[in-house]
């Protein structure tokens, strides 16, 4: 571990010290596997009377504007998410809509703060910071002995944990859980299949080769309005954020003249995304949907989504993929298993697929036809609540990705037909 000890002068507390420390752990148990335990942050850190957002904010004004802005500060109170967790009040929910509930149904901060600034920067007494923390901080690279200092009111241990794509897996990366039945009641547990797949899908991606982390997307790299001073956004833009969305994939379109009608074929391309499109919550979709203007026929649909089904099985699988556990005569496990999955696979992941369907057309058309002129529009459907998913009604929110207008390539003339000898 390389020290590096600078005094400095608190901005809360006057004539307080504190110390830098660079640890450089390839991994750092910030958080468990796929919520299945609450956030422990551990004692006060000396020099702090608090570790609210709001007294952290007093020091970090910036960072917590952007964080109260963010999902991550509406992680408990979404009006989405409350929505399921009141079908299903599972803890692994709790442990990862409001980490610090402390195995409790969340109340007071850890309800109303949702991941907080001490969820990810404070434990057992310390302020955590990424590596590259301390060159924003310093004006030199971590550890530099020409580092100046800088007022604070606390020691900061920068790990390059939080600079990893692992740290944000515990939240984002977890299996199904499957309920195993009984003649009185029953209990969970975890299964093989995946239910949110996105570290999994980086790690398989061409971000993961050229090492580029989730942070690099979610929390870029900004500049302070107050001295220039260097720091990682805060503000975790997703899939609320339209620029992003937009950046994320692109689709091209064409269209063509058969017997049958016009078929349109779309290439669905990735664009700047280091997973699938799209990714995380299992009724996020996306859809394409094409139609010839002036037709009553309705639209054909291209959407880029997961589909599941429920399964009764007789064994508990490993998630580990190991051989699967027999259950007991008389109990069965019921579990969700993907049986589709139509969306946009990671940059690296193979070329894209061409996908085709056709507009038929009235079987009295038989008159010569005119232009085909087709239209079509692209839009991601964020987040739409089990209710409107299952009725097929509107998502809470949505982005328009892209839209047009094209007309069809005419079909070839037929070649005069040769009398029968």
């Amino acid at each position: 571990m390389t020290r590096l000890l600078v005094p400095l002068v608190s901005c809360l507390v006057a004539g307080a010290t504190a110390a830098w420390a660079v640890r450089n752990h390839p991994v750092f148990p910030l958080f468990s596997n796929g919520g299945s335990a609450p956030v422990d942050v551990g004692p006060l850190p000396r020099g702090l009377e608090a570790i609210d957002a709001e007294s952290c904010g007093k020091c970090h004004a910036e960072i917590a504007a952007e964080w109260r802005g963010s999902l991550h500060a509406k992680a408990w109170v979404d009006p989405v998410f409350q929505d399921a967790y009141a079908v299903e009040p599972l803890a692994e929910c709790r442990n990862c809509h409001a980490p610090e509930n402390g195995g409790e149904e969340p109340t007071g901060r850890a309800a109303a703060e949702g991941v907080s600034c001490a969820t990810c920067h404070v434990r057992g007494g310390q302020v955590l910071a990424g590596s590259g923390h301390a060159r924003g901080v310093h004006g030199g690279s971590a550890g530099s002995p020409t580092a100046g200092p800088r007022q604070a009111p606390h020691a900061v241990f920068a790990t390059r944990a939080l600079d990893s794509s692992q740290m944000c897996a515990g939240c984002h990366q977890f299996n199904f859980l499957g309920f195993v039945t009984k003649s009185s009641g029953g209990h969970h547990v975890e299964t093989d299949e995946v239910q949110q797949d996105t570290w999994g899908e980086w790690s398989r991606s061409r971000s993961a080769t050229a090492r580029e982390t989730c942070q690099d997307c979610h929390m870029p790299w900004k500049q302070s309005a107050n001295g220039g001073r260097q720091y990682r956004s805060h503000a975790f833009p997703g899939g609320f954020d339209e620029a992003l969305v937009r950046e994320a994939v692109t689709a091209e379109v064409t269209a063509r003249e058969v017997a049958e009608g016009v078929e349109v074929a779309v290439t669905f391309h990735p664009g700047r995304i280091g997973h699938a499109f799209p990714t995380g919550d299992l009724f996020r979709r996306a859809e394409l949907k094409a139609w010839l203007e002036g037709s009553e026929e309705p639209p054909v649909v291209f959407p880029l989504a997961r589909t599941f089904r429920d399964r009764i099985e007789d064994c508990v699988p490993d998630p580990q993929g190991g051989p699967c556990k027999p259950l007991p005569e008389g109990q069965v496990l019921r579990v969700r298993r993907q049986s589709v999955d139509t969306r946009v696979p990671p940059p690296g992941s193979g070329p894209p697929a061409v996908r085709r369907a056709t507009i038929r057309l009235p079987a009295a058309a038989d008159a010569p036809r005119g232009i085909s002129r087709i239209r079509w529009t692209f839009d991601y459907l964020l987040m739409p609540t089990p209710g409107a998913a299952s009725a097929g009604g509107k998502p809470v929110h949505s982005v328009h990705i892209a839209g047009g207008e094209l007309v069809a390539t005419p079909a070839a003339p037929r070649s005069p037909e040769r009398s029968s000898p």
